[in-house]
């Protein structure tokens, strides 16, 4: 393996736009809505960016990839996962650009600043616990349901670490766009733009990205994406 880091027997290595990636065979894997979130999302120029849920760091990595000057937080709150992340940021010489924080998300307002970053990014599970079947893997079960953090959380925390103006981009579950527009508003977060995902032959979104701006005024701008 590149720069001594270790491809344990039960991960592999994947490569996406130059970025190399470890991960469980069989554990929680990126998604093309981790892709999806990375393409769509701009932070600006020497910003300070904030992961919510970074999993292995695929997100965070393409960011960094895009533009070397941010500078990004990544918060992951399974030990064994945020060491995997730190395995992949290492393997691709980003120490300097992303930190990992193995912490649990609804922990961050005593533990980070309030008003401390530019932008916050987020891959939120959008499954409630009572929905559908379970993963009897737990990597897999917290990332796809709302075990260990809800969209009301993830708002909560947000408008806690967000500056002023600050936006807030992520990929959700367009069955559940009602409930996260609530949410948004509940925190403050006003919805600003709106992109559908068309996912399948018949036209049906399954996923949408949402950009959100605290303390923003009323108005949403609705796109249909060319990126699948």
């Amino acid at each position: 393996m590149p720069n001594n880091i270790p491809l344990l027997p039960d991960e592999t290595l994947d490569v996406i736009e130059d970025i190399r990636i470890i991960q469980k065979k069989k554990g929680h894997r990126f998604t093309t809505d981790s892709i999806l979130l990375a393409r769509h999302s701009s932070p600006k120029r020497y910003t300070k960016v904030l992961e919510l849920g970074t999993g292995c760091g695929v997100v965070s990595m393409l960011l960094a990839r895009m533009d070397p000057a941010i500078r990004i937080t990544a918060v992951e709150i399974q030990k064994e996962v945020a060491e995997m992340a730190i395995r992949n940021v290492r393997l691709n010489n980003m120490e300097s650009r992303i930190t990992i924080l193995n912490r649990d998300i609804k922990d961050l307002p005593g533990i980070l600043p309030s008003s401390n970053f530019d932008y916050i990014i987020t891959n939120p599970p959008y499954r409630s616990p009572d929905a559908g079947r379970t993963s009897p893997v737990r990597e897999r079960a917290i990332a796809g349901q709302e075990f260990a953090v809800t969209i009301g959380d993830i708002m909560k925390v947000s408008q806690y670490l967000l500056k002023i103006k600050g936006r807030l981009s992520l990929v959700y579950a367009a069955e559940r766009l009602v409930d996260l527009f609530s949410e948004m508003r509940n925190y403050r977060i006003e919805p600003k733009k709106l992109i559908f995902i068309p996912t399948r032959k018949d036209g049906e979104v399954r996923p949408v990205w949402v950009e959100g701006v605290r303390e923003g005024k009323p108005g949403i701008k609705i796109f249909v994406s060319d990126l699948t």
